[in-house]
């Protein structure tokens, strides 16, 4: 978080919703802008993307140059067959 966010704090909470398991991770930090998410140097959200897909979850990012970011992933408690 320091190193990327400049912050020293972030909020995150694990629960379960339904038949999800429901991760947030909400910081107040510089921000950036999602849709150059991928240009920006490091495999830091990048690995965490492919790690959700692996267990067919859903990873969504909201965030604002100078607004914080939100990060929330959903992942089924039960996998389905494929």
């Amino acid at each position: 978080l320091a190193k990327h966010a400049s912050v020293s704090k972030a909020r995150v909470s694990l629960a379960i919703a339904g038949s999800e398991l429901v991760l947030n991770v909400e910081d107040e930090g510089i921000g950036f802008d999602p849709n150059n998410l991928y240009s920006r140097p490091g495999l830091g959200l990048s690995s965490m993307a492919e790690r959700v897909r692996l267990v067919q979850g859903i990873l969504s990012i909201q965030s604002e140059p100078g607004r914080g970011t939100k990060i929330e992933v959903r992942v089924p408690m039960v996998r389905s067959k494929s």
